[in-house]
Parts: structure tokens; sequence; C-alpha cells
């Protein structure tokens, strides 16, 4: 048994030898560690047994990562299926705001309202800057229009009632009133002239 170990450890050294050159100082150490292993065959065994163990350590640690490799791919593959269902979701939150936001309009135009708010401009003047008068008005407005002031009255989300107004207004003695059309705060109609 001892001559077996021992071919098996000269071969062993021997490979690794001639599978690269080593100096002579290596090969000096390793022919003293092969005398010293041949005259302490204990010290053989527990060689034999420390390399045993390291291939049964590395064989788990190699079963380990096995496992850990599973686990990452089972986890991309849970968070694959989080991602789209999140895309979901958000592709239905979007499709149901914009069902929300065409009811509402809906329900705007069956109310006789839209999207639109109208005023009642009373004229747009250069010369005149009662600007000051309306700080505090909520239905009484100025708008700076290239240095002229433009003033109107009401936020009417009806255009019949903001016609209706212009009547009334008109009967006060501003005959040039009319009605205006804004969308989200943007006046759409720009026909108008300059009164003094």
């Amino acid at each position: 048994m001892k001559h077996l170990i021992f071919i098996f450890l000269i071969t062993f050294i021997w490979s690794n030898i001639s599978a690269q050159e080593l100096s002579k100082t290596e090969k000096k150490q390793l022919k003293t560690q092969i005398k010293d292993l041949k005259k302490n065959p204990a010290k053989l065994k527990k060689l034999n047994d420390n390399i045993e163990m390291l291939g049964i350590a590395i064989e788990q640690k190699f079963e380990e990562i096995s496992i850990l490799k599973s686990n990452l791919q089972s986890r991309d593959i849970t968070l694959t299926e989080l991602k789209d269902s999140l895309n979901a979701l958000a592709d239905k939150l979007e499709s149901t705001a914009e069902s929300n936001s065409n009811l509402f309009k809906g329900e705007q135009a069956l109310n006789g309202q839209s999207e639109y708010q109208y005023r009642i401009q009373i004229g747009l003047f250069k010369n005149l800057d009662i600007t000051h008068l309306f700080a505090n008005q909520k239905y009484l407005m100025y708008e700076d229009v290239n240095g002229a002031y433009r003033y109107s009255l009401g936020n009417f989300t009806s255009e019949i009632d903001a016609e209706a107004f212009k009547v009334e207004i008109r009967k006060l003695g501003i005959k040039d009133a009319f009605v205006t059309k804004y969308k989200d705060g943007e006046r759409t109609n720009e026909v108008e002239t300059y009164v003094d």
C-alpha cells in the first residue's frame, strides 16, 4: 500500500514538474518533500485526507453555486413577470384616465358646458389703465396685450350664458362688447380693434 501511494505521489509531482519548468531550487524543495513523505507515511495519509476533504468541500460549493444560480434565475423570472404586470397596470391606468376625461367632457356637453370658458370683452384700450381696480375681483379681468389692456367680464362655461350677459352689458351702453373664447386660459379668437 505504501508503495502504491508513493508511486501515485511521485507520478503526481512528476506530471506537475513536466507540465511546467521548475527552477533548480524548486526541484530540490520538491525532492526534499518527497523524501520527508516517504519517511513519514502518517503525514502522507493526513495530506491525502486533507485533499479528499477539500475535494468534498469544493463539490459542496459547486452545488451551492448551482442552487444560487437556480434561485437567481427564478427571481429574474419573477421580476420579469412583475415588470410585465406593472406595465399592464400602467397601460390600464392610462386608458382609465383617458376614459374618465372623455366621460367628463361628455358630461359637460350634456349639461350645456364645454371645455371652453367665455368672457365678455368690454374693450381694448391703450390710454386707459384701471388694472388696480381688478386686483380682488374674480370675474373682472384684464390682460396686457403688447402695452394695451384688454378688459373682460365673466368666466362662463356656457356660450349661451355668455351671449345673454353680453346683451345685458350692451344695454348698459357698452355697444362694442362681444364674447371671447378661451381654452386652458388662452384666448382662441383674436379679431379685435383698439378703443380709446
